[in-house]
């Protein structure tokens, strides 16, 4: 499938692209940003609201993965293989680092390093995340709905 044509079946109207801005000497702030188009030489991540919350988005793979860096210091191979053992831990871990992130953060993050190195779904917070290889039959795992133009 072709960038065109996945942004029209799944009516994706925003493109988001990592970003980095320094606050000070020692703290980088590090997040989204809404760019004008996307790499059509990279997989993509499309992100879907369940509840029409917000518009549907998508980012390429890689900004993921320099994200998921950024926010856990590791890889996602590296998270997986120090936190899937042990969920308990990593819930206690993530609530004592960012007392203020969102209810079940910790798994969100876990599901996010499947997504990342495995390309493997999700559907958390009314939002579903599913990765698309360009140019390639895509198994898609149905948690993304197509846009109907009816």
């Amino acid at each position: 499938m072709s960038l065109e044509e996945l942004i029209e079946k799944y009516n994706i109207s925003k493109y988001f692209a990592y970003h980095e801005a320094p606050r000070d000497k020692l703290v980088i702030e590090f997040g989204w940003i809404e760019t004008e188009n996307l790499s059509e030489q990279e997989d993509i991540v499309i992100s879907c609201s369940k509840d029409n919350s917000f518009e549907n988005n998508a980012t390429t793979l890689n900004d993921y993965n320099i994200y998921f860096n950024r926010l856990t210091s590791l890889t996602p191979d590296e998270f997986i293989e120090k936190w899937e053992p042990s969920p308990r831990e990593l819930e206690v871990f993530w609530k004592s680092k960012y007392p203020e992130a969102k209810e079940k953060q910790h798994e969100f993050v876990l599901k996010l390093a499947y997504l990342i190195r495995d390309g493997i779904c999700f559907e958390m917070y009314k939002t579903s995340f599913e990765v698309f290889k360009l140019g390639e039959p895509n198994d898609e795992c149905g948690s993304i709905q197509e846009e109907s133009n009816d």
